[in-house]
């Protein structure tokens, strides 16, 4: 009778379990797809970067930066009356509650002070698949989008990089803040995208196929 009575629990237990794998398929399908749009990106930009000099990454930097301007002034309105607010709604509660985000970029959160989001990526498939390329530079003109996204939602919100696995670091350390003053909205390839690197060589291993041979 015990063991009649505890089998609908585990039936029950064991539903969960084959629900939650089930959805590990999607996150495994979006990680290969974004990492293969990422190596697409880096494969188009390196073409037109033999061809026509370095300088043609300014063209796709100002591309990704705009988008991300784009997107964060989509957000722009849970912003307005308190910019504190909405950091914490659309980047701090966002990420760190968010299962996809955890598993796709596998992120450590050291702050998440009121008007303070610090994020420590340790696994990132664009910080992977940029360096698998020697295409870290392309890959900061690629990620210049996250700066856009924080900066285009209020005048106040201010992001940076603390390390950045673009530029040789074992994580990318990012933070967003809230600043006591509005600042100019524009982009700072010399802070934080290709021209920080414009100078110096490729670093990364080797030239790989990514999944589905692209």
């Amino acid at each position: 009778m015990g063991d009649e009575r505890t089998e609908p629990a585990l039936w029950a237990e064991e539903a969960d379990v084959l629900e939650k794998l089930e959805k590990l398929d999607l996150i495994y399908e979006i990680d290969r797809l974004e990492t293969e749009s990422a190596v697409i990106f880096a494969r188009l930009m390196q073409a037109y970067v033999e061809a026509f000099g370095e300088e043609v990454l300014d063209i796709a930097e100002r591309m990704r930066w705009e988008t991300g301007v784009r997107i964060g002034r989509r957000m722009a309105a849970d912003f307005e009356d308190d910019p504190a607010f909405g950091l914490d709604k659309n980047f701090t509660q966002a990420w760190t509650k968010s299962p996809v985000w955890s598993r796709f970029c596998i992120c450590e959160y050291p702050v998440t002070e009121w008007g303070r989001f610090e994020t420590c990526c340790l696994r990132c498939v664009y910080g992977h698949a940029f360096h698998r390329l020697k295409a870290e530079k392309i890959g900061l003109a690629y990620c210049t989008i996250d700066a856009a996204i924080a900066e285009g939602c209020h005048p106040r919100i201010h992001m940076y990089w603390k390390q950045c696995m673009h530029k040789g670091d074992p994580v990318c350390y990012q933070v967003r803040e809230v600043l006591p003053e509005p600042q100019e909205l524009r982009l700072r390839s010399e802070e934080y995208g290709w021209r920080s690197l414009r100078n110096l060589p490729r670093m990364g291993d080797s030239e790989v196929k990514s999944q589905g041979g692209v």
